[in-house]
């Protein structure tokens, strides 16, 4: 009978130690989790307080990281001039009054009714590299692309 003891005691130790084993594994993925999100976390507020800091400061003449606030102006300027190109190859401007994006042939604004003809006509841009075109040239004549109309 005593062997049959030391067997049952063994086998009850070890489904003691599978159990907490799984318990602590368990806890490790807990935790690993927790990690991850306080680590995204920290990622989210150090790109809120860059965003801050060159929204703050990007300006100044002795601004702290000149290069960095250099280069993000620089990235700012291109995505601004993709987007106006975007708009221009869509055939959409702004309402001068409200800042609705309208048809470009628009005569007024859907949203404020400001007269959109009255405002002076914007110069023929390339959709290739957005430059201004000289009037009745069909193409451009920095970078070669085909003008509309």
């Amino acid at each position: 009978m005593a062997f049959f003891d030391t067997l049952s005691k063994k086998l009850s130790d070890a489904g003691q130690s599978v159990s907490q084993q799984t318990k602590n594994l368990g806890e490790i993925n807990r935790l690993n989790n927790l990690i991850a999100e306080n680590r995204k976390g920290i990622s989210q507020r150090c790109f809120e307080l860059g965003k801050a800091y060159y929204q703050a400061h990007h300006e100044e003449e002795n601004v702290e990281f000149p290069a960095l606030v250099s280069q993000i102006s620089e990235l700012l300027k291109g995505i601004e001039e993709a987007e106006e190109t975007i708009k221009q190859l869509k055939g959409i401007t702004k309402c001068p009054t409200c800042g609705t994006e309208v048809p470009a042939q628009s005569a007024f604004c859907p949203s404020c009714g400001t007269q959109i003809a009255a405002v002076a006509a914007k110069p023929r841009c390339c959709p290739g590299c957005g430059k201004e075109a000289p009037e009745g040239s069909s193409f451009c004549v920095y970078c070669g692309t085909k003008l509309n109309g």
